[in-house]
Parts: C-alpha cells; structure tokens; sequence
C-alpha cells in the first residue's frame, strides 16, 4: 500500500498551509489558548500557581505542564530557570491576539451554523471564570 501523496504547497493557493498546520500545531493542544489569554490579560510575569488561580477548571499541574509545553515552543519566556519562576508571553506569544480573534470571530459564526454546543464562560464578581457548555 503506498502513502497518501500530499498536494504541493503551491497548487493549494496562496495561504502556506505548510506553515498554517505548523502554526495551529503550537497553539491547538488543550488550554494553550486559555493560558495565553490569562498571561496577556493579566499583562505581567505569572507563576502557574497564579494562572491556575484564574483558571478553576483546570489543574495546576495541567497549567504547568501546558506552560512549559509553551515555554519549549517560544509562546511563553521566564525571568529564570529557577523552579516557581514566572512565565510571561514572549514577542511571539503577544502575537497570538489577532489570531485568537479571528479564530473567535470565525469560530462563533460556523459554531452557530453547525449548531456546536459554545463553551460559556464567565467571571464572578473576583474575576474568577466558570465555564461550561451553552446548549445549542
């Protein structure tokens, strides 16, 4: 059986899909948008314990697992390697703002077409989120 053959790069168009999967390879694992959000946010260094404080439904060992998944990808940097030092986004994390945007523009428009169930956040009166799922 042979391997499927992959399209060239330029009979795709104009868009370097090479480089789009790539791109969306760094910031598709689970939570790295919500890390990414809370540190721009937030807009100072944060130690995972700080960040997991924001995000309640997550673990901290997950946030600290994501962060450092984040730190060997150049989204995120640290003052130091010492263990507990803060993660802040790099020059290449703060970029990801228009792409999140247009990935959240994009995404509640084929959401609501597709009738997906949108997840719900909010935040309490301390800036706490909640999260949840908005039935359809």
């Amino acid at each position: 059986m042979s391997a499927p053959v992959q399209p060239s790069a330029s009979s795709i168009g104009s868009v370097g899909a090479q480089h789009v999967e790539a791109a969306l390879s760094l910031i598709a694992p689970k939570w790295t948008t919500w890390s990414a959000q809370t540190l721009a946010q937030q807009g100072h260094p944060m130690r995972v314990r700080d960040v997991a404080a924001r995000l309640p439904f997550i673990s901290e060992q997950l946030i600290g697992k994501r962060l450092a998944q984040m730190h060997a990808d150049g989204l995120v940097t640290r003052a130091d390697d010492r263990y507990g030092a803060p993660y802040q986004l790099s020059a290449s994390g703060e970029l990801l703002a228009p792409v999140h945007r247009a990935l959240s523009d994009w995404s509640q428009t084929y959401l609501s077409l597709a009738k997906w169930p949108v997840p719900n956040v909010s935040r309490t009166p301390c800036g706490v989120c909640t999260f949840g799922i908005r039935p359809p």
